[in-house]
């Protein structure tokens, strides 16, 4: 319909919102449709994330998408780096970063795993945020709007990190659609050092795109932070030194209910 009224040579729309001016895919009617009729994108989440963040921090964003959160967050620190897999999106966070004057970003056009490779990757179209590596297990969740399955390359974030000489980050954001185990377990060291981390938990995603359970997941995180808040659902705070097993018990539960959560892990040491 907005091609018919736009034309067929429109290819994204601009939204004044909360997060800041944002140009988004055409097609896009999850988190453009957000930020068309409600004017923002995950407000209260960021407003969460920027009590942790001070004017000194290096936050990476893994899993940019078209900035929603990456351009406030750039405004409150001293730099980001985001990655981003799909190159259609990755063109909407450059154009976004250049709207709203965030000349503290750093973008790369990569997917973020476990080793410097290429991979197979779908492009979804009416929810270009769902974009992710190719599921090991196909469903009609990842693929009902017949995405284009492309090749992009993969690197780990250590090894890039060391590579690029980027200043080791504070803390860490991600949402990529299933393939957070295989970016954790090649940010070992980066994870070693943040502060935070803000990670998005789909159990059905892990399962089909990474093929990994909950232990298998969570035993790369739990080592390396002291506490873990359910952002959305589950109020209250976790202590991991002392009450792991009634994490693990609350993650399996979302696991066997089918339930989705974002969850934020901090460092108190």
């Amino acid at each position: 319909m907005r091609k018919r009224v736009l034309g067929p040579h429109a290819h994204g729309v601009i939204y004044r919102t909360a997060n800041g001016i944002l140009a988004a895919p055409l097609e896009d009617v999850a988190v453009g449709k957000a930020l068309g009729f409600k004017g923002g994108y995950d407000t209260r989440e960021i407003g969460e994330l920027l009590k942790l963040i001070s004017k000194d921090d290096v936050v990476f964003v893994v899993g940019t998408h078209i900035g929603s959160l990456l351009v406030p967050i750039a405004g409150c620190c001293k730099q980001v780096v985001g990655y981003e897999a799909n190159p259609d999106t990755f063109s909407f966070v450059k154009l976004n970063t250049h709207l709203n004057n965030a000349g503290n970003v750093t973008l790369y056009n990569l997917a973020a795993g476990d080793t410097s490779r290429v991979i197979e990757f779908y492009q979804n179209r009416s929810n270009s945020g769902g974009s992710k590596i190719k599921p090991k297990k196909n469903h009609y969740w990842y693929t009902y709007d017949s995405p284009k399955t492309i090749q992009v390359p993969m690197v780990s974030l250590d090894d890039h990190i060391r590579n690029e000489k980027l200043e080791q980050p504070s803390g860490i954001i991600m949402d990529i659609e299933g393939a957070e185990y295989l970016a954790c377990k090649g940010a070992q060291q980066a994870l070693a050092g943040a502060r935070y981390l803000y990670i998005e938990y789909v159990p059905h995603a892990l399962e089909n795109v990474a093929g990994v359970s909950n232990a298998d997941f969570f035993g790369q995180l739990i080592p390396h932070f002291d506490e873990v808040r359910f952002m959305r659902i589950r109020p209250g705070t976790i202590a991991l030194r002392t009450e792991k097993e009634k994490f693990i018990e609350a993650v399996d539960s979302y696991r066997r209910e089918g339930r989705s959560d974002d969850l934020l892990f901090i460092k108190n040491r």
